[in-house]
């Protein structure tokens, strides 16, 4: 079986050393597994190889023709919120036929993007948030107006520094990321 993994640019995909590029992480989940889970692999240059299963994963940079021609098993697209929107729908389109199974991940940019168009009409999402995340909801708690909160939070709020960083990188808020002319704490 195959699998197809795309990011906006190639050493977003692979590059050897970085932890930021999916193959890292692939190689880091393959190599963390327990040795009665974890299969023998071969990693080269956007290509990884599980010969006891006969499955690849192939990694691709986003263009107009990614994943075009291809079959696959399922196609992941990595922040897909920051390819331009033509280009997204473009290889959105072009995947169609690829797969059955496409997963868009992305932090969101603003409603201008695919990956806002998507999460509007696609079913089946998962969300996850800081609020998930045991380190990070240590304390929580939620404020008069119900909105979750940690310690965790407040200081990445601090640290962040204004309203549209926080919405978009912490809220999961596709509507409240898209610069605003006046900061929202300022109006109440």
């Amino acid at each position: 079986e195959t699998y197809l993994m795309i990011s906006r640019r190639e050493e977003d995909v692979y590059k050897k050393g970085s932890p930021k590029a999916l193959f890292s992480k692939l190689k880091y989940l393959l190599d963390t597994q327990p040795k009665w889970l974890a299969p023998a692999y071969v990693m080269t240059k956007l290509i990884c190889t599980i010969p006891e299963t006969n499955s690849v994963i192939n990694g691709e940079s986003t263009n107009e023709y990614a994943g075009s021609s291809d079959r696959v098993k399922a196609c992941f697209f990595d922040e897909l919120a920051k390819v331009k929107y033509e280009d997204a729908n473009s290889i959105w389109q072009s995947t169609s036929a690829t797969t059955y199974c496409r997963i868009a991940c992305s932090t969101h940019l603003d409603e201008q993007t695919k990956f806002f168009e998507l999460r509007k009409t696609i079913k089946c999402q998962i969300q996850m948030g800081w609020w998930d995340n045991p380190a990070k909801n240590k304390g929580l708690y939620k404020t008069p107006q119900g909105k979750l909160r940690s310690p965790w939070y407040d200081a990445e709020c601090e640290r962040l520094g204004n309203t549209t960083a926080i919405k978009q990188e912490l809220d999961i808020d596709p509507v409240g990321s898209d610069q605003i002319f006046f900061e929202e704490m300022r109006l109440r």
